[in-house]
């Protein structure tokens, strides 16, 4: 199986855990009795974003192919990949889940999903800064 295939795997799985877990907070939300907002905006703005983050995710992949690093690994990578989207973002990965998170919380209307992205970004700015980065050096 090529390097490619194997970096894009993990998007595939974020995407279908993504979008079960806000199927899954919007069952809850109603059990709660709390409001959907689900309307064409919210899903059309979740769907782009989705777009988004998956083309942000590929372009990552790639560069990161390209350099032959995987994208799941438990070490600090032999190379530093300073091209494609890793020119505007340290972790465009990163970056691609949470916007992954909130397109799907956005296209079921779920306020907590919604929530859940949010605080998937704080903990993931908390991972990059206090555990990973420091890893890097």
């Amino acid at each position: 199986m090529s390097i490619f295939l194997k970096n894009i795997l993990p998007t595939i799985g974020i995407l279908l855990s993504a979008v079960a877990l806000a199927y899954f907070l919007l069952r809850i939300d109603s059990l709660f009795g709390i409001q959907s907002f689900s309307s064409l905006p919210f899903v059309s703005a979740g769907t782009f974003l989705l777009i988004t983050a998956i083309c942000i995710r590929i372009w990552a992949t790639i560069a990161f192919s390209q350099h032959h690093v995987t994208v799941l690994q438990l070490s600090a990578p032999d190379s530093l990949v300073r091209d494609g989207p890793y020119k505007y973002s340290r972790n465009p990965l990163y970056v691609g889940i949470f916007l992954i998170v909130l397109g799907s919380a956005l296209i079921f209307g779920s306020p907590s999903a919604v929530l859940f992205s949010f605080l998937l970004l704080a903990f993931g700015n908390w991972w990059l800064i206090y555990r990973e980065e420091p890893s890097l050096i």
